[in-house]
């Protein structure tokens, strides 16, 4: 196995010391191996326009503004054709 130095501010070396410590690895260098094969899993062949799936879309806002209510509603129109659920609740105060 190869040696790689990595230069890094104390405060975090520390926290993966700690990290190690806490969780069962034998050292930083299981660590840093481990984060480093998540890391690049993550990137690995992933990109979002090939990936099929549903979007949930969540908007916040105060139902008394009119002019928020439009542009939901022009964008909810513009979007039919792949907009399959939409719903509202009034939260209490």
């Amino acid at each position: 196995m190869s040696v790689v130095s990595v230069s890094m501010p104390e405060e975090l070396l520390n926290q993966i010391d700690q990290f190690a410590d806490n969780h069962g690895y034998t050292g930083r260098s299981e660590v840093l191996r481990e984060a480093s094969r998540n890391l690049l899993g993550e990137f690995e062949d992933k990109k979002l326009e090939d990936i099929e799936g549903d979007v949930v879309v969540i908007i916040a806002f105060n139902y008394e503004h009119e002019a928020v209510i439009e542009e939901i509603h022009d964008v909810q129109h513009q979007f039919q054709d792949v907009i399959t659920t939409t719903d509202h609740i009034h939260e209490g105060e």
